[in-house]
């Protein structure tokens, strides 16, 4: 089949965003009503024969971060708690003729037009509608849209919202995962070496996704980070659909336009002046990653599907014989009744309970997923535009949807993971939450209608991309509760504060060699804006691995957050014994390689815990003024000491190694290095580095 682009929309298939993009400004905004009070300035927005009145609100926060936001009562407003790490962020600063100052930071805010200047030590580092695309759409009749056959209502007519940013001053910008593209963001307006398209945010079940797009994909985090003369960052707190348009200028400027669907404007922004700055500046809104349990950090064997509950004991038993560690075995969907969560199939798994706990007693867990019938009973289903429970096609067949916005259906769902709800459970269950873009097989764009609604009359279309948040949220909790011990969940989907509750990972890749190269920078763009615990599938998941390629991803994914391998249902087994020699030799070594740094990479986690610094970063993140580092992405950093190179092509044995930083003349530099497949893959310490290994590998972390 492969990917179908027809399935998606295009800007232009997008009504919001073909306006926003073609938007000329003309009947400019301008501030009235201006007030200061408990150290935020509030003021009217308002247009010249327009009677919308829009309330502005602009802080400068105690970590130095600035905030600004714009929106009506109406609007939908994301819940304090969902996104952001504290339900009150204290403001601090003084205000004097349309200036607010804290220590270095000043936010410089002209009336009319209305604009504003953020600045470092008197220094520019970004422009808020400096081209004055700011753009406040409000209409209340419906405008009916149909894409596909299918219609969206939008009951409450155009209600979009857009502004450009600038970063002044500024080389490169990264972030705003998730694409199959670039580390550095690539321009998507006047340049020929970028898109035609904007960089689009948006969760959306994407089959056999194609590489060096700006298309969405599972999840989105719309935080952005500049790298030039300084270091800032921005996230743009708005979990409706979202595009971005951006542009390098030859004045050392990167001017971005950011368009949403519906909501509000609320927009955070870190003005470093550093990276770690920033980081630090980021972690104090959204939080900072949870510390995994250690065994999550180990090695993962996973398909679609293990077929019985023989052939999980078997699966077990060849880890043994083949002297090869692991500490989790998983099951995809198959191993219920009839892909309906909450249930095992009797058949295949007559005894649930005494597998897991075969497992466990030499350190392994296992991994299933469910739901419940009861929630209809309850109302706690997301409604369609009638308020009848909404129904679509998932893998079950006919499907309905938690509605986790909805506290109720949060607490019910965490009741429903406790070992006395979730019948064939242990202590060493933990959960799956696959599927939560959502994917809805027989709806537009294989998603949710955007005129569902949610608790409260909440339309989908302004909460779409936090409902996998929601969900790997209340399922970390339920977790929680059954023992009070750390959880372990992996989301497909994801949005700023995943952090918080558990792993991610780039969801169905190809077993291609362009799919092991194209995971570095993936990876690297999810890791910069915020989201540290997250892989991609060693071996790719569509299609059937040649031994070559398999090995070169262990090697590879032994040094990425989350290690997991994983493959399609209709593909050929592929456990790490099945190739034989050279290969099974060379994926063991592989996988005992990252329990033998295990020490290491859990010493990481608890440092992004503590600090929010990502455990896996791109060269420049340590090297921020080597000029020649910022557009390289077939090599990365764990931590700060371990630099690892890939190797992505069939037969290649001669690795070119780009090693930065000027402390050690010798070495740094370009290299080019034998590297064939029995060695592995390059990977270098930085001097004067303590690295923690634990010296006996075990058959698994504990």
């Amino acid at each position: 089949m492969g990917f179908k682009q027809d399935d998606f929309k295009t800007c232009e298939q997008s009504g919001f965003c073909k306006r926003q993009r073609s938007f000329e400004p003309a009947n400019l905004y301008k501030l009235e009503n201006i007030n200061w009070s408990n150290k935020i300035l509030s003021a009217d927005i308002v247009q010249d024969m327009n009677k919308d009145h829009w309330k502005l609100k602009v802080s400068i926060l105690e970590e130095g971060t600035v905030r600004v936001k714009i929106g009506r009562p109406e609007r939908y407003e994301i819940p304090k708690d969902y996104v952001l790490l504290k339900s009150n962020i204290n403001a601090a600063g003084y205000y004097n003729e349309n200036v607010i100052s804290y220590n270095d930071i000043k936010v410089d805010i002209q009336q009319s037009p209305l604009k504003m200047t953020i600045k470092y030590k008197e220094k520019d580092i970004l422009l808020l509608n400096e081209n004055n695309l700011l753009n406040l759409e409000n209409s209340d009749v419906a405008s009916p849209e149909i894409f596909k056959g299918k219609e969206d209502t939008q009951p409450k007519g155009n209600q979009s919202i857009g502004m450009d940013i600038t970063f002044v001053g500024s080389l490169n910008v990264f972030g705003i995962p998730e694409h199959a593209s670039s580390l550095r963001l690539k321009p998507t307006k006047n340049s020929n070496e970028g898109y035609n398209e904007p960089y689009r945010l948006y969760n959306l079940d994407v089959f056999e996704y194609e590489l060096d797009s700006p298309a969405s994909l599972y999840g989105s985090i719309p935080f952005m980070l500049s790298q030039g003369d300084q270091s800032s960052g921005i996230l743009w707190t708005n979990p409706s659909e979202t595009w971005i348009d951006m542009e390098y200028k030859e004045s050392n400027a990167v001017q971005t336009h950011w368009m949403s669907e519906s909501g509000i404007l609320d927009l955070f922004i870190f003005p470093g002046p550093n990276i770690r700055d920033v980081y630090k500046q980021y972690s104090t809104v959204i939080g900072t990653t949870i510390l995994p349990p250690l065994f999550s950090l180990a090695y993962h064997q996973c398909r679609w599907n293990y077929n019985d509950q023989k052939d999980v004991e078997t699966v077990d038993k060849n880890f043994d014989l083949f002297d090869i560690p692991y500490d989790v075995l998983w099951l995809d969907i198959e191993h219920t009744d009839g892909k309906r969560y909450l249930t095992w199939d009797k058949q295949k798994f007559p005894n649930p309970i005494e597998m897991q706990d075969k497992l466990s007693a030499k350190g392994r867990k296992d991994d299933g997923y469910f739901l419940s019938k009861e929630a209809s009973s309850l109302s706690l289903f997301v409604k369609d535009k009638d308020l009848e429970d909404f129904e679509g096609w998932c893998w079950p067949g006919n499907s309905n949807w938690i509605d986790f916005l909805n506290q109720k259906a949060r607490e019910f769902w965490k009741e429903k993971l406790s070992l006395e709800n979730y019948h064939g459970s242990t202590k060493n269950l933990y959960i799956w939450n696959d599927m939560n873009e959502v994917s809805v097989f027989s709806g537009p764009e294989i998603t949710m209608p955007k005129d569902n609604l949610h608790h409260e009359g909440v339309e989908h279309r302004d909460v779409h991309n936090i409902y996998g948040l929601l969900q790997q949220r209340s399922t970390a909790e339920g977790l929680s509760a059954r023992n009070n011990e750390r959880p372990f969940v992996l989301s497909r989907a994801f949005f700023a504060g995943s952090n918080r509750y558990g792993a991610i990972w780039t969801g169905d890749n190809m077993a291609e060699w362009s799919h092991l190269k194209a995971s570095i920078p993936m990876l690297l763009s999810i890791s910069l804006a915020g989201l540290p615990f997250a892989g991609a599938d060693v071996g790719g998941f569509f299609g059937n691995t040649e031994p070559e390629l398999l090995a070169r991803w262990y090697q590879f994914g032994a040094f990425q957050p989350f290690f997991r391998a994983h493959a399609h249902i209709d593909t050929k087994r592929r456990e790490p014994w099945l190739f034989g020699e050279p290969y099974t030799t060379i994926i063991r070594n592989a996988i005992r390689k990252r329990y033998k740094l295990l020490p290491y990479t859990y010493t990481l986690f608890y440092e992004s815990h503590v600090t929010g610094m990502p455990v896996m970063r791109p060269l420049f993140f340590e090297y921020p003024n080597d000029n020649e580092i910022f557009q390289k992405e077939e090599s990365f950093l764990l931590g700060s000491s371990i630099l690892v190179q890939g190797v992505f092509n069939k037969g290649q044995e001669q690795v070119d190694v780009f090693l930065p930083g000027r402390d050690h003349k010798l070495y740094s530099g370009s290299h080019s290095l034998f590297y064939p497949l029995e060695k592995g893959i390059p990977v270098f310490i930085k001097g004067g580095s303590i690295i923690p290994i634990k010296d006996v590998v075990r058959r698994s972390s504990s």
